[in-house]
């Protein structure tokens, strides 16, 4: 059994991501929220005037697609654990022999998505093993999958660190851009336009606390998701080393 790659996937939840965020801040703008509340959160002027294009908008938007990717890779955490219950090696504590190997390599590419930790890490090591005879061979197959795997998670996660780094990015480029019209407005109006600079101050920091508060939940989720992903991994590797690598029966030569 085959899925496919989580690389074309991406496409199509970030369509998805983008009108979610665009309905989410339709409904928002069209709720009657308190002055202060939208022109925090969606960078709309203190009359009630939307601003369908401001940093903040630009932010939920790259806030939503963060998520979007956050949740394929949970799903994909959440089928990790699961193949490693389910139980692929026999029970017991009988030595498994080179022709025992066959119907276990059957049965997972029968029965498994070929793409997942375990059913990878049993079909390399019982490979390695039929081809060598030899455990140590087999035991060191499944330690560089190991390592290999554990940096493919790792690559896993570069478009959410870049989404990290771009949400806050994009609220300081709203703070520049605020206290760049505060300084202008004053320099154009002089003391009469207190107000007014106080204003643009304002979108200037507001854009920052926004970006500030969705770049933790992100990295809070993106820990959480990737500590589950890499927990996975490691029952994965345990299990294959319990019920493959020490029950392997390697004959010997006299």
């Amino acid at each position: 059994m085959t899925r496919s790659d989580p690389s074309r996937q991406r496409p199509v939840v970030a369509v998805i991501c983008i009108v979610a965020a665009a309905l989410f801040l339709l409904i928002l703008n069209l709720l009657p929220l308190p002055g202060s509340f939208s022109r925090v959160f969606l960078g709309n002027a203190v009359d009630g005037t939307i601003h369908p294009f401001s940093i903040q908008n630009f932010t939920w938007l790259a806030f939503f697609i963060a998520l979007g990717e956050l949740w394929v890779r949970l799903l994909y955490g959440m089928d990790e654990e699961r193949e490693v219950r389910r139980g692929h090696l026999p029970a017991g504590n009988e030595m498994l022999r080179p022709s025992d190997l066959g119907p276990i390599v059957r049965r997972v590419r029968e029965k498994s998505l070929e793409d997942l930790f375990l059913p990878r890490l049993v079909l390399r090591t019982a490979f390695q093993f039929q081809a060598s005879r030899s455990v140590a061979q087999a035991s060191d197959v499944l330690k560089s999958s190991l390592d290999l795997l554990s940096h493919e998670i790792d690559l896993r996660y570069n478009m959410v660190r870049y989404l990290v780094w771009l949400i806050p990015t994009l609220g300081f480029i709203g703070t520049v851009v605020g206290i760049s019209g505060a300084m202008g407005v004053a320099t154009k109006e002089g003391a009469e336009s207190l107000d007014k600079v106080t204003a643009e101050l304002a979108v200037a920091f507001d854009t920052t606390l926004v970006a500030l508060l969705l770049s933790g939940v992100v990295v809070f989720l993106m820990h959480l998701i990737q500590e589950k992903e890499e927990r996975a991994l490691n029952s994965a590797g345990q299990y294959c080393l319990d019920n493959l690598i020490n029950r392997l029966f390697e004959k010997q030569e006299n």
